[in-house]
């Protein structure tokens, strides 16, 4: 059979951009899987060979990304068929569509921003809650259309959480003398808590590669429908004594886990100031002390850049890689 190829622009909630989720999906995963964001969204496109949808994508211009100074595109919600000439074929398409928008670099996958999904998994294990689902082949059928590994990431797995009395006390005179408070986050409050940490979140992690900055009202769209799943004993909010955020850890139970053993550490951000050298440490373990009593014997840090000084700290928890997660770039 010849192939004939025809891409066409559809809308982010069409029935034909929504077909390769509802099709190479379970029901289970269907919800996990990554779907298109309106900021930065630039449009929504399927490939069709001899009428039937082959593969889907959507492309975003952020001004705040850019590779080597040059313009770029992020592309994100990609899904294809096991058919590494259709994925060229695809990603080709995704060249030129990039190309008719004079960019010259091409990052994915990403929905537009390091605030939403991003990442392939390059490992093969069970994803964890919260982890986006996509199919093991993306990987390779990006490598194969001319993408090379931007940066690499890594999930690791304290399999034994233990406490360290000792780390908890060598700190806890500090916090007091620093007029610090430690509470847990407000859930009847959620969404005043949430427009706080969005605000925090944008000045502590500025220096992130890729950042830019997100509006509350993206934050909280992102964040207000998993309230129900958040543990108020997991997540850690410092204040000064005005009241200031000074840093958070935000942990959750991974509700994938079968066994209801492990707790994912999502994210942590401190203050970079010499004073608050150690609170990060100091959070892990009370966020460990807690885990431990409410029953919860493993840990998952999620998601670090490889470079990233929360690496270090994961392995002062004694966590292990238990999976790597790449970003990928190509030219136009």
């Amino acid at each position: 059979m010849i192939n004939r190829f025809k891409l066409e622009k559809t809308e982010p909630n069409s029935q034909a951009f929504l077909y390769l989720t509802n099709t190479l999906y379970s029901s289970f995963e269907i919800p996990h899987t990554s779907q298109p964001k309106p900021a930065h969204l630039i449009g929504c496109y399927v490939l069709y060979n001899n009428n039937v949808i082959v593969g889907r994508f959507a492309l975003y211009d952020n001004p705040n990304i850019r590779i080597e100074d040059k313009k770029t595109l992020t592309v994100g919600s990609y899904e294809c068929i096991d058919d590494l000439n259709i994925s060229k074929q695809l990603i080709t398409k995704i060249k030129e569509t990039a190309n008719q928008l004079q960019a010259l670099k091409l990052v994915g996958p990403m929905e537009g921003s390091t605030w939403q999904n991003y990442r392939f998994t390059v490992t093969e294990e069970m994803p964890f809650f919260t982890e986006m689902c996509h199919k093991n082949y993306y990987p390779t059928q990006f490598k194969a259309s001319g993408f090379d590994v931007l940066k690499t990431y890594s999930s690791t797995l304290n399999s034994a959480i233990q406490l360290d009395e000792d780390r908890l006390e060598q700190f806890k005179d500090r916090v007091k003398a620093q007029n610090l408070v430690i509470r847990n986050i407000d859930l009847i409050n959620f969404e005043a808590e949430l427009i706080k940490i969005a605000n925090f979140s944008n000045n502590a992690f500025k220096s992130n590669y890729l950042f830019s900055e997100f509006t509350a009202d993206s934050f909280i769209s992102k964040y207000l429908p998993i309230k129900e799943y958040v543990k108020t004993e997991l997540f850690y909010i410092v204040e000064d004594s005005k009241g200031d955020l000074q840093g958070f850890l935000f942990c959750i139970p991974n509700y994938f886990d079968s066994k209801n053993e492990s707790v994912i550490v999502k994210s942590m951000a401190i203050l970079p100031k010499r004073e608050l050298a150690g609170l990060g440490i100091y959070l892990g373990e009370l966020m460990y002390k807690k885990a431990l009593k409410l029953g919860y014997s493993k840990a998952i840090h999620a998601y670090m850049i490889d470079e990233n000084k929360s690496i270090g700290l994961s392995n002062r928890f004694n966590a292990e890689k238990y999976k790597a997660h790449h970003l990928y770039v190509c030219n136009v």
